[in-house]
């Protein structure tokens, strides 16, 4: 035959027919035969003979293989069992790993010395967790997709099982040998000690029921051949992988006689699924997950190990894995980071063990053309409105510890300046969207290194990001030259453009009007009244209701709420509301848009303008019902969108929502935002951070806790004049409420 070949036998523990207490898993062992053809008997052999030798060190007159197993007889259990299985708890994991028995070699039936071992082993475990896969759980499913009705969820595992190691196996990849697989079969307990539910629902799903020999036991036979085929044959198609080499299927009851051979690595599957249940502690999955991953470790610690979990968080793993094996590397990357995002003792598990391991793989795996398609896709991203600002640095982050790997690969020098552009500008807006201004500036450095080789417009708009850059280092003076420049600069390329076109002087492009919105911004910060003017400049060259008309219209609600204009506001919010005039309306509007990448609403953004205004304009008058909604909008959020709400600007949404609170006396619900408030932000950028200090200023201001103001105030002011330099030869006042008072002239705008 030639060639490398695994050979893979699994078994399980647990009653998985009912719902239970105990530990569900299927495990067993996958060998590799390391390229030699006679591996797998010699191992066989060794196997057989480690059993020999245990059984013979365990006292009394046993016999192999009969002794390795319990046939009911708690006297025997006791006597003999016991002891058997207490040599092998002792002796296994250096069989595993050296293939020898207490320091020796072991000899065949003929007292020859079996060769050293060529071949290796590694474990493979699927646990079931407390949750299992909750989507085959929904009473609404059919019975043959529900996992705890008859057979299922054995059913289902063991289809995770093939997807697993037969199709998209860690450790081989797409490079899989060729293979034998060896399973125990499975049978359901004996039908007349079944409930009568369960009973029927065997029936209905058309079970046959068998007989034992010799004995009035039935039975129903869950697991065998052909169910296994079909799961195989199924992923075929699934996947369209039909090449899989897989020489031997067996699937057979084990038995522990003399006479039945070529049962030894079912036998090693059974021990090492009794060695991994025996004296677990505690009552659930999440607390036997780390002890199960310890002895597997101690078992087999020089070679990798295959732990998974039969959880959602698995299902998660498939799809990233199976998009990385399509080279799908952006979307693969973007599953990881909302998978790792998940909570859970098994979404931890694959946070530290698995995604870590997928992202090394595509790392190391990554060619140009992939890479090119992968910086396209984050590009994409910048333009959408419901952007995820963690997800893109960690994406950015991603793509970054690649370059060394793939730079050298590509041949065309010019290609590698064009993609590194698209890279650092992504990096730019990525580190600009949390408040890293010396990292975005890095970025746009970087930049201009390969400015050259995109055109104007492109570079403009990187230009533009500058201004944000120098506002967020509150170099203000600077980013409204910057910004004056780049409408000069867009207003001569859209007359260009109109020129080439044909049009007139009323075409509007979209640049041109967002250079104007920017300029807008930094006017806004100074409390410059010309900001309203050029808002109202850029609104009218926008589509009307828009993504970038309500982005816009946005701003200049903030300008208005900074500024106090109550009735301007109101009159613009509603609009920005298509009409809703209430708060209540208006937040039950925004919980119900969708989070669509092509909404035109930013969702967050949205909530922050509301919440603000409702601070601002309308605190005396909130009623209890929009109050109690507003104290549950993380629940809500979360429930909507499978996750907590979080990134910038959350943590001023909550400053707001506690400073409510304050003037309602409500501590319970001020207690709670402070925590989000806390605990909604991953990346915290320089800028972000003296955010934060102002709105602990703010917040103490409002409560009127002037200690506690003047303690935050002079903790901000020491801050910024670490961080950045411009703030570096200000002298602010000794005097606390003066302080403040100097402090809220940098702290304008979207910044409070």
């Amino acid at each position: 035959m030639g060639g490398k070949m695994i050979t893979i036998s699994l078994d399980e523990y647990g009653e998985f027919e009912k719902e239970d207490t105990k530990p569900l898993f299927i495990a067993g062992i996958i060998f590799d035969d390391q390229d030699d053809e006679k591996e797998e008997w010699t191992e066989r052999n060794r196997i057989k003979s480690y059993y020999k030798r245990v059984i013979a060190d365990s006292g009394g007159n046993f016999q192999y293989p009969e002794d390795l197993h319990s046939n009911g007889d708690k006297k025997r259990d006791r006597e003999v069992i016991k002891l058997v299985k207490s040599k092998v708890q002792e002796t296994l994991p250096e069989f595993i790993t050296k293939g020898t028995y207490q320091g020796e070699t072991l000899n065949d039936d003929y007292e020859r010395k079996i060769r050293e071992r060529k071949g290796k082993y590694h474990i493979f475990v699927i646990l079931k967790s407390d949750d299992g896969k909750k989507s085959l759980l929904a009473k609404y499913a059919n019975m043959l997709a529900r996992d705890d009705y008859a057979a299922n969820r054995y059913i289902h595992m063991a289809g995770s099982v093939v997807n697993r190691i037969l199709f998209h196996n860690p450790i081989y990849g797409k490079n899989m040998p060729a293979i034998n697989i060896d399973i125990a079969t499975r049978s359901s307990a004996d039908i007349g000690q079944m409930d009568e539910i369960t009973r029927r629902e065997f029936v209905k799903q058309a079970y046959r029921q068998n007989e034992a020999e010799n004995s009035s036991y039935k039975y129903y036979s869950i697991m065998n051949a052909d169910i296994y085929r079909t799961l195989i044959a199924q992923e075929m198609v699934n996947t369209g992988n039909t090449n899989v080499k897989i020489e031997k299927l067996y699937v057979r009851s084990i038995q522990y006689h003399a006479e039945k051979r070529t049962m030894e690595m079912l036998y090693l599957a059974d021990s090492l699924c009794s060695m991994l249940a025996y004296q677990l502690e505690g009552i659930s999955a999440d607390e036997w997950l780390q002890q199960i991953a310890k002895k597997v470790e101690n078992l087999n610690p020089e070679e990798e190990n295959l732990i998974f979990g039969y959880d959602e968080i698995d299902n998660d793993f498939a799809k990233a894995w199976e998009k990385y094996e399509e080279k799908s590397i952006y979307e693969a990357l973007s599953i990881i980071y909302d998978a790792k995002n998940k909570k859970g003792k098994f979404a931890e598990y694959y946070r530290k063990r698995w995604f870590p391991y997928l992202e090394k793989q595509i790392r190391e795996s990554i060619t140009p053309e992939y890479f090119t398609k992968s910086v396209n896709d984050l590009s994409d991203m910048l333009l959408i409105n419901n952007l995820d600002q963690e997800k893109l640095v960690y994406l950015m982050q991603q793509f970054e510890e690649m370059l060394p790997v793939v730079v050298q690969k590509y041949k065309s020098p010019d290609v590698v300046a064009m993609v590194l552009y698209k890279l650092y500008d992504a990096g730019v807006s990525a580190f600009c969207h949390i408040g890293d201004i010396k990292k975005a500036m890095e970025y746009y450095e970087k930049c201009k290194e390969y400015a050259f080789y995109v055109g104007v417009d492109v570079f403009l708009r990187t230009n533009n990001k500058l201004a944000v850059c120098l506002e967020g280092a509150f170099e203000w003076d600077k980013a409204i030259q910057i910004a004056k420049d780049s409408v000069t600069n867009q207003e001569l390329v859209s007359e260009i453009k109109r020129s080439i076109l044909g049009e007139d002087d009323k075409k509007n492009f979209l640049a041109e009007a967002k250079s104007i919105s920017q300029l807008a911004r930094i006017l806004a910060e100074k409390h410059n009244p010309k900001a309203e003017e050029q808002f109202r400049r850029a609104l009218s060259k926008l589509e009307r209701g828009s993504a970038n008309y309500k982005i816009t219209q946005s701003y200049l609600l903030h300008f208005y709420a900074d500024m106090g204009m109550k009735e301007k506001y109101e009159t613009e919010v509603t609009d920005y509301f298509e009409g809703k005039r209430t708060y209540s309306q208006r937040l039950k509007y925004i919980i119900k848009l969708s989070e669509d990448t092509d909404s035109v609403y930013s969702n967050e953004y949205a909530l922050y303008v509301l919440i603000r205004g409702l601070f601002r304009f309308s605190i005396d008058s909130i009623e209890e019902d929009l109050w109690k909604r507003l104290c549950k909008l993380d629940e809500l959020l979360e429930k909507k969108n499978g996750k907590r709400p979080s990134g910038h600007p959350w943590e001023m949404i909550y400053k707001y929502l506690e400073m409510i609170a304050i003037s309602r006396s409500d501590e319970a619900s001020r207690e709670k935002f402070q925590i989000l408030k806390e605990n909604c932000l991953k990346y915290r950028g320089d800028i972000i951070v003296a955010i934060e200090k102002f709105g602990e200023a703010e917040i103490a201001e409002f409560a009127k806790e002037i200690d506690k103001r003047d303690q935050k105030t002079q903790e901000l002011v020491s801050f910024l004049q670490e961080r950045f330099e411009i703030m570096k030869n200000i002298g602010f006042s000794d005097e606390g409420e003066k302080r403040y008072t100097e402090l809220e002239q940098y702290f304008t705008f979207m910044y409070r």
